[in-house]
């Protein structure tokens, strides 16, 4: 099955991660002319509203503050011959206060936006704020809990302590999620703070020591009381959201009757395809976004035998 790429995955950013450790040439860049902005205020995205909706890449002269502060800033990689850094406005009261350039500007959160830019586009701003998320959660040491310091470009810290010195490195947390069927019915479930109506595939943190595999058994049969059999690898997403990376798999269940066994899930049932279309058309149910692995999961599945909804 030819698949387009996920959204927020596939970039086509040039890393350029051997310029991360150029100390002189980072500091350099900072003030250049040429040098791109992705900028953020508190987890959300700045978008410039035109005849389309665009991202809003800043150049230095957009930017009102004359300091930018090496805690501020992630460089992320080079677009050509520009580079390209995310930049932390979550420190100014006003998200407006600190940029020009647009004539309307948007601060929001990505996930409702992802759809409507490209998809290169969409991963450069999820790429941007995954890193900042990052790098504000790892402001202090988990060692000793002193203040940490930048190196890398920003994607690296270290200890302040010289008697601690520990090291962090940018992450991101897997989990997987899983398409669970059996014969011609699927397995949906809704967590209790969803929108009403919603139903998405299963999915959970992978655990210290467990395969990938092991993860999806024992989410699927937490969750649900559902035992999978056959499992495969399906694809992968960037979930930035805070900070995941959505691991994606196709599981068939060896039994049906549903046992909710925890408190992840108020709802779960077995669909078939016809259901699915009816209570979508009756607006009486809502697949998840359609920028998430969850939406390609179940659309696949519509799919294989030529389903609309």
């Amino acid at each position: 099955m030819n698949r387009k790429p996920h959204y927020f995955a596939s970039g086509t950013l040039d890393r350029a991660s051997h310029l991360r450790t150029d100390t002189a040439w980072l500091e350099k860049q900072l003030a250049a002319a040429q040098t791109l902005w992705v900028p953020m205020w508190k987890s959300k995205n700045y978008f410039c509203n035109g005849k389309t909706v665009e991202p809003m890449l800043l150049t230095r002269q957009d930017i009102s503050t004359t300091v930018i502060d090496d805690e501020q800033v992630i460089f992320l990689g080079m677009n050509g011959e520009k580079p390209l850094f995310a930049l932390d406005f979550s420190h100014a009261d006003d998200p407006l206060e600190l940029v020009s350039g647009c004539e309307e500007v948007i601060v929001d959160d990505l996930k409702l936006w992802g759809a409507v830019l490209p998809r290169d586009t969409a991963a450069l701003l999820a790429y941007a704020r995954g890193m900042l998320l990052w790098q504000k959660r790892y402001q202090f040491c988990g060692t000793c809990g002193h203040r940490t310091r930048a190196q890398a470009g920003g994607h690296h810290r270290v200890c302040g302590n010289k008697d601690c010195g520990a090291h962090y490195f940018s992450r991101t947390d897997p989990a997987v999620i899983v398409q669970i069927t059996r014969d011609d019915q699927i397995l949906l479930g809704r967590q209790p703070n969803w929108k009403k109506g919603v139903y998405s595939t299963l999915a959970g943190f992978v655990e210290p020591g467990e395969s990938l595999e092991d993860a999806v058994r024992r989410e699927v049969y937490e969750e649900a009381g559902i035992v999978v059999g056959q499992i495969r690898y399906h694809s992968s997403q960037p979930w930035p959201f805070p900070s995941s990376l959505m691991l994606g798999f196709t599981a068939v269940a060896e039994n049906t009757n549903i046992h909710l066994t925890d408190d992840e899930l108020e709802d779960a049932c077995w669909f078939t395809r016809e259901e699915i279309r009816i209570k979508i058309r009756s607006g009486e149910m809502h697949l998840p976004s359609d920028v998430s692995i969850a939406r390609r999961l179940v659309e696949d599945w519509l799919d294989e035998e030529n389903s609309s909804i």
